[in-house]
């Protein structure tokens, strides 16, 4: 029988790790990870900003990313990333900020041609962001000449200046719905 505890393994980030990653598991996880800093916010002081203001932000943190892979500036990009990441497409999800970078540094050595970052919608709550978006990857060889459209989900933390992190995310393609039509 698996072992569906969870670990803490950084207390100051509420960073969770887990014996058995079943989807299940990562939501509950997730749960538990935001009661953990919500927990860890009692008078923790940070700049006061308005919602609008922190879209604004975030939108800029969507358009730093892009601007930042495109250059192929890695340090543009990991300003906006916590001490730890966890992404849910790896088979390791948690990494350090080192680890975030290097993963980086790989995929723009990859991946030629530009990427377009549109973060489609925002929600702010309390000290937590929750932005989807789409990111459209330049074709790959044999693609005939069409460009991979994935949607993005990704998780920040406010930061004590009034800033974000982000700590979760995950992307994935597009996929399209076919309704079943009754026989």
């Amino acid at each position: 029988m698996p072992d569906h505890s969870l670990e803490c393994s950084d207390t100051r980030l509420g960073i969770l790790t887990m014996r058995d990653r079943s989807d299940k598991n990562f939501a509950h996880a997730l749960y538990n990870r935001s009661r953990i800093a919500e927990l860890g916010r009692v008078n923790r002081p940070h700049k006061e900003t308005s919602v609008d203001e922190d879209v604004k932000l975030l939108h800029h943190m969507a358009h730093e990313f892009e601007e930042g892979f495109n250059s192929g500036d890695v340090e543009r990009i990991m300003r906006f990333y916590g001490d730890t990441y966890v992404d849910v497409n790896l088979r390791n999800p948690v990494q350090t900020h080192a680890e975030r970078r290097e993963y980086y540094s790989q995929v723009m050595r990859r991946l030629a041609g530009r990427i377009d970052v549109t973060p489609d919608e925002v929600l702010v709550r309390g000290d937590l962001a929750f932005i989807r978006g789409t990111i459209l990857l330049p074709p790959r060889d044999g693609a005939d000449g069409k460009l991979t459209e994935l949607r993005y989900l990704e998780i920040a933390e406010r930061t004590p200046d009034g800033g974000w992190r982000v700590v979760w995310g995950m992307d994935g393609p597009v996929q399209e719905n076919q309704p079943v039509t009754p026989s």
